[in-house]
């Protein structure tokens, strides 16, 4: 039999972009399908898990092992998959000593490069000797999973009613006991723990309580019953005498009852914090400090649709915190109530409305009742005030800057690896694995005259022209020196008019056009001698002088020179550099076109080049249709798609073009709503001043406002809320 016990596990299911490996993996995306073991295995080091997930769209199918491992006590097993649009069903099994423990199937979507998923099946966990018990039971417990006489089976009875006695007609056949059964049988009521054969007989009920066969025996010839007015089983006053010991309907043979027009209160309740004698004992909550009462809860932070509130906990024995929020002082409105857990102490409401004033209350649960209300407080949202006179914009993987006309930087999204420092961090995920700054907001000490961002790191142009970079720099992104997982500001370099950041590199055009690059050289993406894989350490010379523009995907590189000539390098996998060269090339290789290039955009796997007469040429990988020829096919060199051009930009697998009427125009991958819509090219609006591009969002300048709309997993759009996918642009909002 399988018992209960061995199904008491859960499996959490997450996934999450696998671009912080050292080591890319060429043509692919990868992402990692983690799991979360919640139930007690043998030894984990001996335990493996093998795999077979099938891509449901193409059939494609993935088979592998990983090692089971551990990190602060909790049992993990994760397994590298290339990325897809398609769903997966994934068989895993975990096997111990070639023993399989369990078997179990999941599907899931990877589309999202965060989601959780807990959509997972009823597991099998395998009995090799059909002894009743499965093999992970019986090593667990000792006994050789392919000898069922090292096991031999015993009758353990249903006990339905947890009272240690089972029905002895109802008992299964295992060879230890499952959770939830008796070893003992003989209970002749299983829906009633008052009736088993540990009983003592209660006369004048009519029943066997005892389980002996016989009703009432032994009992007086008469006997005293008392009213049971709310039906609890006690009563309270003006019992009556029955000769026959036959007790009226009604009526009860325990007393004691201290209030009978109330069910849950007698001697057999128990104490609830509530200023009642629940028990009956003559004390009013006794011994229950969870029903002290939190203190006044404090404002920790104020959005204009959220509201980020702590409060101190005066006992620790509470199972529950309830936050009610209330547009009237007396909470005749109540607008949400959320819950948090035992251990929490603070929390974020969602859903509110910008420019109005809320009152807010905490309470505590446990499995015995409530406190009482905390003291109210109130806090006023904040009113509604966009980002305007924005003169450049850089969009990273999760996260997004602007600098206004004044100089001030403003930053918003993704902050897991300080790439948004300018204001302290906001836990917008609510489960404490992604950390974002909700409001866009700038720091008085950074003033800036330009913006880039990279996926995790950002730089910005001071007045002094000066580059400086924040965030992640495990690749050398920042300066090449620094290999820290985090960085603060660091000064760069010195004379600089123009740069750009990638994945994982950077790169900068100073005053007298020479061209610096360093960071992740994998793909030879920074143009350096050095083997492919390593890191560029400071920042190397690619170009002497005249380069004008520089653009960089997620490893290549393209640079415009003055003379309008454009030179790409690095990774090539796709036909990005659009010229023939190998999958990886530190050579900078010149294209040809009919007329000179003013701009150009390297995306994931693609690149687009804009002429000085307006024509749009694009090339690379085209998968989701980003080269924008109309075709799924790779375009190996570059192919015109338009005319009539003013600026273009390249996300990860899309891009957008904007016309020179001021018409904006997008195509390519919209899962995530950074095309503006389902079309193959998409109309996203007119006026438009400016465009850019990040992995998956997309932004522009129209009326000297900035509009966002795509991907908002960390609230890159900066909206002010915590919308998954929001593919109709909105204005960005600001702190101060």
């Amino acid at each position: 039999m399988r018992t209960k016990k061995s199904l008491l596990f859960l499996l959490f299911l997450y996934l999450f972009s696998s671009c912080s490996g050292k080591k890319a993996v060429e043509e692919e995306i990868f992402f990692t399908l983690k799991l979360r073991v919640l139930f007690k295995l043998p030894s984990f080091e001996d335990v493996k898990a093998k795999f077979e997930v099938h891509d449901i769209f193409s059939g494609k199918k993935f088979e592998g092992e990983s090692q089971i491992y551990q990190s602060q006590g909790i049992t993990y097993v994760s397994f590298l998959l290339p990325f897809s649009n398609s769903q997966y069903r994934a068989y895993i099994s975990l096997i111990y000593k070639g023993i399989a423990l369990v078997e179990y199937t999941a599907t899931f979507s990877p589309r999202i490069p965060e989601y959780d998923i807990t959509d997972i099946s009823k597991a099998n966990l395998p009995d090799s000797d059909n002894d009743g018990s499965s093999n992970l039971d019986e090593i667990l417990s000792g006994t050789d999973p392919f000898d069922s006489s090292s096991c031999p089976a015993k009758k353990f009875y249903i006990d339905q009613d947890q009272d240690g006695f089972g029905d002895s007609n109802l008992y299964v056949l295992s060879c230890k006991k499952p959770d939830g059964l008796s070893d003992v049988g003989g209970d002749c009521d299983d829906s009633s723990p008052e009736i088993n054969p540990s009983k003592q007989e209660i006369c004048g009920d009519g029943k066997d309580n005892n389980c002996d066969g016989k009703v009432d025996e032994n009992c007086p010839s008469s006997c005293v019953f008392f009213p049971d007015v709310d039906g609890d089983g006690f009563g309270k006053a003006n019992p009556i005498e029955k000769p026959d010991c036959t007790m009226p309907q009604g009526y009860t043979t325990q007393a004691g009852d201290c209030d009978d027009n109330n069910p849950a209160v007698n001697p057999s309740a128990s104490e609830v914090c509530n200023l009642i004698d629940d028990n009956c004992d003559g004390f009013v909550d006794e011994g229950f400090p969870a029903c002290l009462t939190p203190s006044a809860p404090q404002i920790n932070f104020i959005s204009w649709y959220i509201l980020g509130i702590s409060w101190k906990d005066n006992s620790k024995n509470e199972s529950k915190f309830i936050v009610e929020v209330s547009e009237t002082e007396d909470f005749s409105y109540v607008v949400t109530k959320q819950e948090f857990g035992k251990d929490i102490t603070y929390g974020y409401i969602f859903g509110l409305e910008p420019g109005k004033r809320y009152f807010i209350r905490v309470y505590a649960e446990n499995l015995f009742g409530r406190s009482g209300y905390s003291e109210v407080i109130s806090a006023l949202t904040r009113n509604l005030n966009f980002l305007d006179s924005v003169s450049s914009v850089g969009l990273g993987l999760y996260h997004s800057c602007a600098v206004l006309s004044d100089g001030k930087l403003y930053c918003w999204g993704d902050n897991s690896f300080g790439q948004v420092t300018v204001q302290p961090d906001f836990d917008c995920d609510g489960d404490g694995k992604l950390e974002c700054v909700l409001n866009p907001s700038y720091s008085d000490s950074v003033s800036a005259l330009d913006v880039s961002a990279g996926a995790y790191h950002t730089c910005y142009l001071d007045y002094m022209k000066n580059l400086n970079c924040l965030g992640r720099g495990d690749y050398g992104q920042i300066d090449g020196s620094s290999i820290s997982i985090q960085n603060p500001i660091t000064k760069v370099l010195e004379n600089v008019r123009a740069f750009s950041l990638g994945y994982a590199h950077s790169c900068a055009i100073k005053n007298d056009g020479s061209l610096y690059c360093w960071g992740w050289n994998y793909y030879g993406q920074v143009g350096t001698s050095y083997q492919y894989g390593d890191i560029a350490t400071s920042p190397y010379k690619i170009f002497s002088f005249g380069v004008s523009h520089v653009s960089l995907g997620y490893a290549h590189t393209c640079a415009v020179k003055q003379d309008g000539s454009l030179w790409c390098w690095g990774w090539n996998g796709y036909g990005q550099l659009g010229v023939s060269l190998p999958n990886s090339s530190t050579h900078q290789a010149q294209l040809v076109f009919s007329s000179g290039i003013s701009k150009v955009c390297a995306g994931y796997y693609h690149s687009c080049a804009l002429s000085f007469d307006g024509k749009l040429y694009c090339w690379g990988g085209n998968d989701k249709g980003q080269v924008g020829d109309g075709s799924f096919d790779i375009q190996r060199n570059p192919k015109q798609v338009m005319e009539n051009i003013s600026d273009v930009v390249c996300g990860w697998y899309h891009t957008c073009a904007l016309k020179s009427n001021g018409e904006l125009i997008c195509w390519g991958d919209g899962t995530y709503g950074q095309t503006g819509g389902n079309s193959l090219f998409n109309y996203v609006g007119n006026g438009v001043q400016r465009v850019f591009a990040g992995a998956f969002h997309t932004c522009f300048i129209k009326d000297n406002y900035l509009w966002c709309f795509g991907f908002n997993n960390s609230a890159q759009l900066g909206n002010g809320k915590k919308q998954l996918i929001s593919p109709f642009p909105s204005k960005v909002l600001k702190d101060k």
